[in-house]
């Protein structure tokens, strides 16, 4: 920094700036040190903002706190550590002796307006906070927080309560859709071209004596296999 005496171009440019531009540019514009600029100041009568009382925080500064130090806030900010302090306290205060201010209703409806950085350049918050409280959001939207969204039960059902069936190895059509993903139409094709009787399913009756056109029940587990028998995909040939 500088030692020079003070230029009157200088000295009129701390007058013209002085009250709205921070003392870290002037001081950047000017090669001068914090104290030489406030001394200057004071000899000439210079208000600066940086000594107004009530400088307002703005809210990404105020997102700062519970994140970095007094003193990573006093450097970012250029602001004062006794100032930076200040603002920690009333912080502390306003909201129950935690550092960083819960979400306002209009911050939450943002969520739904936004993606997650955009919502971020409108609170001050990081993305990571963003993408946080979304995901609590949505828990609560959904109940996922009583209610076990695979399970579809409470999750203050008591485990006593809960019944859990396990599918038998030969099943019904409607079980075999539901717990494999095949459709009717791929069942009876791979019935008619693929499928044999005993191994992946069969034909049932009370008697047991079937015939071809009674009930069938299948064999999940060969099923299973048959799926797995499958070979990779034959590419199509695409027209130009």
């Amino acid at each position: 920094m500088r030692c020079e005496r003070w230029q009157s171009w200088e000295t009129d440019f701390l007058r013209e700036v002085g009250g709205t531009m921070p003392i870290h540019l002037i001081a950047e514009k000017l090669e001068r040190s914090y104290g030489s600029i406030y001394s200057k100041a004071a000899a000439t009568g210079v208000d600066l903002i940086d000594l107004r009382r009530g400088r307002p925080w703005t809210k990404a500064e105020e997102f700062m706190f519970g994140h970095f130090s007094c003193e990573e806030i006093a450097e970012a900010t250029q602001r004062s550590i006794a100032s930076v302090r200040g603002k920690r306290n009333k912080l502390v205060k306003k909201h129950g002796g935690g550092l960083i201010p819960g979400w306002t209703r209009d911050e939450l409806e943002l969520l739904w307006r936004h993606d997650n950085t955009r919502v971020a350049e409108l609170t001050g918050r990081s993305v990571e906070d963003v993408a946080e409280r979304r995901l609590q959001a949505n828990i609560e939207r959904n109940g996922w927080d009583r209610i076990d969204p695979e399970l579809n039960i409470s999750l203050e059902t008591p485990m006593s309560d809960i019944i859990q069936l396990v599918p038998n190895k030969w099943v019904s059509e409607e079980v075999l859709m539901t717990i494999t993903g095949l459709t009717k139409n791929a069942i009876k094709s791979a019935r008619t071209t693929s499928w044999m009787e005993g191994r992946e399913y069969r034909h049932y009756t009370g008697n047991c004596q079937p015939f071809d056109n009674s009930p069938i029940l299948y064999n999940r587990h060969e099923v299973d296999n048959w799926v797995e028998r499958q070979r990779p995909a034959i590419p199509r040939q695409k027209s130009a």
